[in-house]
């Protein structure tokens, strides 16, 4: 019963954090250059992605050197594939932008 509860728990908590960063990300540079705030917000969201669901999943069946490694090479393993995927999520956005005339971009 914890997988489900910690894995919707984690989806919820993401974006909190994520919304967190990048409000005052995009305070502070008015939304200039959203690629750097995209990938400034992926290492705090995937922590507490991970910190929430590893430790509520797997407190007490793994022990805390192995828990802590975990999530330390899951939190690893998922900003590093944000921050790869970032440039391509990019251009699909400001083509889609462009396709519906809008002069948003993601990159500058």
């Amino acid at each position: 019963m914890r997988l489900p509860v910690t894995s919707f728990l984690a989806y919820r908590v993401e974006p909190f954090a994520n919304s967190a960063v990048l409000s005052r990300y995009q305070a502070g540079t008015h939304g200039r250059c959203a690629w750097i705030g995209t990938i400034g917000s992926t290492p705090i969201k995937q922590r507490f992605d991970s910190l929430v669901f590893l430790t509520g999943t797997f407190i007490g069946t793994v022990a805390g050197e192995g828990l802590v490694r975990t999530m330390a090479m899951a939190w690893l393993v998922k900003s590093s594939y944000e921050a790869l995927a970032t440039p391509f999520t990019s251009l699909e956005v400001n083509a889609l932008s462009e396709s519906k005339g809008s002069t948003r971009t993601t990159t500058g």
